[in-house]
This record gives structure tokens, sequence and C-alpha cells, in this order.
């Protein structure tokens, strides 16, 4: 069966009630962040897509936790991955985050994919 954790996480966007987010199978990287920001009382993009994150908050520097947007397939593909910004470490950069090895985890992805940095200012 789906792992129930991350099916709550799911309930933080706008997939709760649709069949995709009734199965562990779904990316969930803006499941997670969306979940992470609804229990801290933070705004949300709500939108189970990783690229949305791109539109909320302003463009930042590397701060850790900053919201880090990536490119998947090539840069202008609706899919991307999202996570929290940890550090640096030569081409790459470290992030927090979830559907990173099906966990929530710390995983480095190469800096070329970065779309960008986005923080509340």
């Amino acid at each position: 069966g789906a792992n129930p954790r991350i099916l709550e996480y799911f309930k933080a966007t706008s997939l709760a009630t649709n069949t995709l987010a009734q199965s562990d199978e779904t990316p969930w990287c803006s499941a997670f962040v969306n979940f992470i920001m609804q229990q801290t009382n933070m705004p949300r993009t709500e939108s189970a897509m990783a690229k949305s994150w791109m539109k909320w908050g302003q463009q930042a520097t590397p701060t850790y936790g900053a919201v880090t947007v990536f490119w998947r397939g090539t840069p202008t593909s609706a899919s991307g991955h999202v996570a929290f910004y940890v550090g640096e470490e030569g081409s790459g950069i470290w992030v927090l985050g979830g559907n990173q090895n099906n966990s929530v985890s710390f995983a480095k992805y190469p800096r070329m994919r970065l779309l960008g940095y986005r923080m509340l200012l």
C-alpha cells in the first residue's frame, strides 16, 4: 500500500481529493514542501508541481532554508524538483527534500539544473 505519511503531504496540495494523491508513486517533492509550509503557517503554492514554486515569494540568494527549484528532463519541461537549500559542494547544491531516493533526505543536485531560489522577503 501507499505510505500514509506521503498521502498526508498531498493533503496540503490541490491534489488532496484527486486519485493521484492516493499513490506514493505520484511525484511528491512539492507536496512535501507544501506540507512543511502548512505546518509552519507559511503561505504555500498548494500545487503538486515543483515548478509552481518559481512563482512563490521572491527570487533570493542561496540562503539556508530557501526554496530551491530544479528542472528535470529539460529546462523548459513541466517537470522539476523542489526542496530546501542546505549548502553547496563543488558543482552541486545540497538540499533537504521529499521524494529524494523515495524518502525525505538530503541530496545533492547539479548546479546546472538550478532554476532558482525563492524566499518570502
